[in-house]
């Protein structure tokens, strides 16, 4: 059985920062898709992390948000809620 891709919700914004040399502000903007990286940032992230291309595409979230580089990305719903740990999220409103 393969590992699954890594997606952007599973990089940590101190990781970016310790092995692009990035700013914390702007690595936590990308984790949260409130920013996209450029081209040249995101092959160094996939390079490094093995987090695709792809994953950087807008709408790929849902989000809706430009494809432009640096642009704010709305952020909003990108990571799925079950990507955050100790978090329980109800998937139906039925008991």
């Amino acid at each position: 059985m393969s590992n699954p891709t890594p997606e952007v919700c599973d990089l940590r914004p101190t990781e970016l920062v310790a092995k692009l040399g990035m700013s914390r502000s702007y690595a936590s903007e990308l984790v949260k898709r409130k920013k996209t990286p450029s081209l040249e940032m995101a092959a160094r992230i996939e390079r490094e992390f093995g987090v695709p291309l792809s994953a950087w595409i807008p709408g790929k979230a849902g989000d809706g948000a430009e494809d432009v580089a640096g642009q704010d990305m709305g952020g909003e719903g990108a990571c799925p809620a079950a990507a955050s740990p100790g978090k329980i999220v109800e998937v139906s409103g039925e008991a």
